[in-house]
């Protein structure tokens, strides 16, 4: 007597699920702003902190290295603002009204 073999499996294709639909703006204007804002405040700690990190195990005391760490905090952040702020300028002329 013969054994009867199963049948072979049956794949079906996985429906493609519909996309969501996109947003028409990545974020609102102050959302963009209280980013900006936090990636300043970023920008100063992290500098100043590694300026005084410098300070005390490698320059062995003082205040030097922060104050420099915390200026250059300064100018990246501002750096980054006025980027930000001209890119904003430059999507407004694009966007029709």
């Amino acid at each position: 007597m013969a054994v009867p073999t199963p049948p072979p499996p049956r794949f079906d294709p996985i429906p493609e699920r519909p996309s969501a639909p996109k947003p028409q703006h990545d974020l609102s204007p102050i959302g963009q702003a209280y980013g900006i804002a936090f990636e300043f405040g970023v920008y100063l700690i992290v500098c100043a902190g590694a300026g005084w990190l410098v300070d005390r195990y490698v320059a062995g005391g003082g205040k030097t290295w922060t104050v420099v760490g915390a200026v250059f905090g300064l100018i990246g952040g501002g750096v980054r603002i006025i980027r930000a702020a001209q890119k904003m300028y430059r999507d407004m002329d694009r966007k029709p009204d």
